[in-house]
């Protein structure tokens, strides 16, 4: 954007956002969508907080976001380590061990500033406890974390996609 083209639209009911740009190393695996890390929190009835599972999630063929119902991938993330264990998975359940378009090896990768990730997800979950149960959506960035949302829903379809068992019962005792 010019500067002459600022200066119009700031006369305008406009927002102008930063371009978020992900680390060089999840950029490498899917450069055409901002790639996040999906970290599901519940507030148990003891008032810990427990991370439930993390992902990866990245984009896929055409896309220009990593979101799962829109052709996106994800991958399943060792929370003690920050590591990718498992291949990652498509809507249709289809396995991946390189990610389809840049051919990178997704099992094994670590995801960068990962005490930082876990450490903003606690420290969210905390300033909202009555919300009990939310997937938190982080971009990492080369100099910083960027908390995209919190999603009060968070699709739990997908925390039973790669243990393949459901979870009711477990979130139950957990109310």
């Amino acid at each position: 954007i010019s500067t002459l083209n600022i200066r119009d639209l700031k006369k305008q009911d406009v927002l102008i956002e930063e371009l978020v740009v992900n680390h060089r190393d999840i950029k490498n695996i899917y450069p055409s969508s901002l790639n996040s890390v999906r970290i599901y929190t519940l507030i148990n009835n003891e008032g810990t907080i427990e991370i439930l599972q993390a992902l990866l999630r990245l984009g896929n063929g055409n896309s220009i976001v990593d979101n799962f119902h829109n052709n996106g991938i994800v991958c399943l993330i060792d929370v003690e380590t920050g590591i990718v264990k498992q291949p990652a998975r498509d809507r249709e359940m289809n396995e991946y061990l390189f990610h389809p378009k840049s051919n990178i090896q997704v099992v094994g990768f670590l995801i960068p500033k990962w005490k930082e990730v876990l450490k903003l997800v606690i420290k969210a979950s905390k300033l909202y406890p009555t919300s009990r149960y939310i997937a938190w959506d982080i971009a990492i960035l080369d100099d910083r974390l960027e908390m995209i949302e919190g999603n009060y829903q968070g699709d739990p379809t997908i925390l039973q996609m790669f243990d393949k068992k459901g979870r009711y019962k477990e979130f139950k005792d957990k109310r």
